[in-house]
């Protein structure tokens, strides 16, 4: 007789056609997410402009700061034609308007922290395809808000909206599918599942040339999310939310479809009954359980000592790699040379940072290489100071920045989950996320500050954030080929 199943995957197998469905669906998600989060620099891009009420302006060789000084009154601007339709020019986002268009990405990035609340109040209550829906439809309606906004203000608002629902639908989606997946392919597969990003990236590039209008490529956007919205017809509830919420019928109505997708259609209907019997008295011990256990909040992170730093030293090191992370992908475009090749090879340098991230969580310890890869951030940052003469050069080391931050990142969002117990896992988790949102929410600005100021103060900025922020990262425990903390004291015994 077998064993008696204790997850989802003890009957349905822990991989085959039906997970791969779910992973790909997951997949093409990432990309719309890339799409969206960054297409920011592409309908604001840096652009020439001058003054129309001085014939003159346009072949005067002024700086930014020198055009808005001088014309500080001009009644009306034009702009280049490289791109067809850009914010900057379709409302003057220009001298003393300039931060709107920083606005409308940090306002974006604003919607994932009440995203998270929404999540945290009601993702068990009504399920997982709700959820996704939910996040669907507000993104639907935003995003077509977004291509016939007529202000400014009303594409800004349209953008936070669409921050929520990306951020929704792109956790729950995560959530279902590591409910889906068997423990042996959780790992490797969720860490691929962000192959999608740096594909959106690059796919993302290339349209923007061949449509270089905010507006198309806000509806280039939309059909890829129509594609979504049919396609998660065939995706089905989370089996584990159906047991736990008594909805055996179609528990057995998915699990059904999983076998059969898994070649697996040979047990026969009272032989799964048993077994999702079997599931609904291992997730009630499991609850049971949890129930019995003592309530933790935020505020233990702060109660024992080594708890207390490991949590500061995520609340500085999670923002500064997000700030860098995005601030690089935003404001590449203005480090010189041409926009679009400068975005897809920033996309490529991600491909050897999942490698690298993936060989390292199996073989080699968490601690130093993600301070190693933080210090070396700032040191190339620091050095491409001094190569603003050669634009080639430090879009080189601009793009060698962004690999070495990318794959720091990569690997502190695994730390997360590995230094803190189980019973403060969460509570850490989105805290920590929460507070990244922060140097997310700043990146935008990035753009701004390198059209007035120059690329140096930036550079500099991501050096010395970075390089402080590497040595605090070595005073985090090493946790690679250690059991996962149940309590707050085995994770105060790591170090």
């Amino acid at each position: 007789m077998s064993e008696k199943a204790t997850s989802v995957t003890d009957i349905i197998g822990e991989w085959g056609f039906w997970q791969a469905n779910v992973f790909l669906f997951c997949l093409l998600n990432y990309v719309l997410q890339a799409f969206n989060s960054l297409s920011f620099y592409f309908f604001a891009p840096n652009i020439n402009f001058w003054c129309a009420d001085d014939p003159y302006s346009k072949i005067q060789n002024y700086t930014t700061e020198q055009k808005c000084g001088k014309y500080s009154e001009c009644r009306e601007w034009e702009y280049e034609k490289k791109f067809h339709s850009t914010i900057i020019d379709e409302w003057d986002l220009v001298c003393d308007q300039s931060w709107l268009s920083s606005m409308t990405q940090s306002v974006f990035m604003f919607g994932y922290i009440p995203a998270g609340l929404i999540l945290c109040l009601v993702a068990d209550r009504i399920g997982r395809k709700p959820l996704i829906w939910f996040g669907f439809t507000l993104e639907l309606f935003s995003g077509l808000a977004c291509i016939f906004s007529n202000s400014i203000w009303q594409f800004i608002v349209a953008r936070f909206f669409m921050g929520i629902g990306i951020s929704v639908r792109g956790n729950v989606l995560f959530a279902l599918f590591f409910e889906s997946c068997g423990k042996k392919y959780r790992g490797d597969a969720g860490l691929f599942l962000t192959g999608g990003w740096v594909f959106g990236i690059m796919i993302l590039s290339g349209l923007a040339y061949i449509f270089p209008n905010f507006r198309w490529l806000g509806g280039l956007a939309l059909l890829i999310l129509v594609i979504l919205m049919f396609w998660s017809l065939s995706i089905d509830e989370s089996v584990r939310w159906q047991i736990t919420h008594k909805r055996e019928k179609d528990a057995i109505k998915t699990l059904r479809k999983a076998l059969k997708m898994n070649g697996k259609s040979d047990i026969n209907e009272e032989s799964l009954r048993e077994r999702v019997n079997e599931l609904g008295e291992a997730f009630g011990e499991e609850a049971m359980k949890q129930s019995l256990e003592p309530k933790y909040t935020i505020l233990d992170l702060f109660k024992t000592p080594k708890i207390r730093s490991y949590t500061l030293i995520m609340f500085a090191a999670m923002p500064i790699n997000a700030f860098i992370y995005y601030g690089i992908s935003f404001g590449i475009g203005d480090f010189g040379g041409d926009l679009y090749v400068t975005q897809i090879l920033a996309g490529l340098a991600e491909i050897p940072g999942l490698i690298i991230s993936l060989l390292v969580t199996h073989h080699y310890g968490r601690r130093f290489f993600t301070s190693f890869n933080m210090v070396l951030c700032g040191l190339v940052c620091l050095i491409a100071i001094f190569t603003q003469f050669n634009p080639k050069i430090t879009i080189f080391l601009t793009v060698l920045a962004k690999f070495f931050i990318t794959n720091s990142y990569n690997v502190m969002i695994i730390q997360t989950s590995e230094i803190f117990p189980t019973v403060l896992r969460t509570a850490a988790g989105g805290s920590i996320t929460v507070i990244s949102r922060f140097g997310a929410m700043s990146s935008p600005f990035v753009t701004t500050m390198i059209r007035s100021q120059g690329l140096g103060p930036i550079l500099a900025l991501f050096a010395c954030l970075s390089i402080c922020g590497g040595f605090l990262a070595y005073f985090l425990p090493e946790t690679q080929s250690k059991d996962l903390p149940d309590t707050i004291e085995e994770t105060e015994k790591l170090g």
